[in-house]
């Protein structure tokens, strides 16, 4: 196996690795039911899950948002942190609510 192929596989697995964690949901089920279903070793997917949360940490950036009116009369947002953070806030809530929360989010990482 050349170089470039060694490396075009390791992207691949890497890619694969990615998209099983993205897949992770920790409201739906445990880690080790989530490996175990997935054929996944636990080491690997906390290997993985750590991994792509501090290629994630320290980067700003854009994400996609949807407006779901629901037709429940209740507006709000969720803000997800990583993957095992997940904050649900009125339509209600101020600026300096969030810029604490956030701070505070910040400093727990």
């Amino acid at each position: 196996m050349s170089n470039f192929e060694s490396v075009g596989a390791r992207a691949k697995h890497a890619a694969r690795m990615r998209a099983l964690v993205g897949e992770f949901d920790p409201e739906q089920e445990s880690q080790v039911g989530f490996c175990r279903r997935r054929g996944l070793s636990l080491a690997t997917f906390l290997y993985w899950r750590k991994r792509m949360d501090s290629a994630m940490e320290g980067r700003a950036g854009f994400v996609e948002v949807t407006v779901d009116s629901g037709g429940g009369g209740e507006s709000g947002f969720e803000i997800q942190l990583g993957s095992t953070m997940t904050a649900r806030f009125p339509g209600s809530v101020g600026q300096e609510t969030l810029r604490r929360f956030l701070a505070a989010a910040k400093a727990s990482c």
